[in-house]
């Protein structure tokens, strides 16, 4: 841990589990409410972390996803493992979207 971080976790996401999507959102919004940050940040981490963890479970075979609180901010990383994305410049452009119609 940093020396200025106040609290380290990292969560196992496991692809295709839709029937336990969003528990670790939920359960890091849980912890971000226990460490008394201010309702604005933990809102938008905890839908940030959802978003993050959907796309995991989606497309992935497995991943984790990583928080560290310090006193300056709260860092969220996701790491996965899957077959990734076969063209990214494609995937860049704005428009682009693989969801469904």
């Amino acid at each position: 841990m940093a020396a200025d971080e106040v609290y380290r976790q990292e969560f196992p996401v496991k692809g295709g589990d839709f029937a336990k999507a969003g528990a670790v959102a939920c359960r890091i919004k849980d912890l971000l409410k226990d460490l008394g940050l201010d309702a604005k940040t933990v809102r938008r981490v905890a839908i940030a972390s959802y978003e993050a963890e959907m796309n995991v479970i989606m497309y992935a075979w497995d991943g984790r996803v990583n928080l560290a609180v310090s006193l300056r901010d709260v860092r969220i990383v996701v790491d996965d493992r899957g077959p990734g994305i076969p063209d990214i410049e494609l995937a860049m452009t704005e428009g682009y979207s693989t969801a469904t119609p």
